[in-house]
């Protein structure tokens, strides 16, 4: 039983090991160069898309699987895997969950690199705001993309 519980394990954290690998290696580099509508368009069918029961499956049993396997094993090995894989699985649910949530929701608009039409200075700028350059009180010209 305990070979079988390891096994599963094993496969299961590679899996989503992979999954993670993919993203960072592949997804996100190429999503790299879109404009950010694209990017949000097609983060959020991604989002959308992963939630199915293959992945579901696959993405609780790892660190489920990880964690029966430390009780039954009794190693420091899978005591350490237990732990990142339970930390993999919260840091996902608290912090990036929240954050797709955002962002299918349209997100906070934060400040924007414009250049000062005046003083040709770069500026951090509300694109809200809609005023000259914050660090020029002089310029009254508009900022330039």
């Amino acid at each position: 039983m305990d070979d079988y519980v390891a096994l599963g394990a094993r496969i299961s954290a590679g899996l989503i090991a992979g999954l993670y690998l993919t993203f960072a290696v592949a997804i996100m580099p190429a999503l790299h160069g879109m404009g950010d509508a694209a990017f949000v368009d097609t983060m959020n069918r991604i989002n959308v898309s992963i939630i199915n029961p293959a992945f579901l499956l696959v993405f609780f049993t790892a660190p489920l699987l990880t964690v029966v396997a430390a009780v039954l094993v009794r190693s420091p090995v899978v005591y350490a895997a237990a732990t990142l894989g339970v930390i993999t699985l919260v840091t996902t649910l608290v912090v990036n969950v929240p954050l797709n949530d955002k962002l299918a929701s349209g997100g906070e608009r934060g400040p924007t690199s414009r250049t000062c039409g005046y003083c040709s200075t770069s500026c951090a700028q509300s694109p809200e705001s809609g005023v000259s350059c914050a660090c020029c009180s002089t310029a009254r010209q508009p900022l330039t993309a």
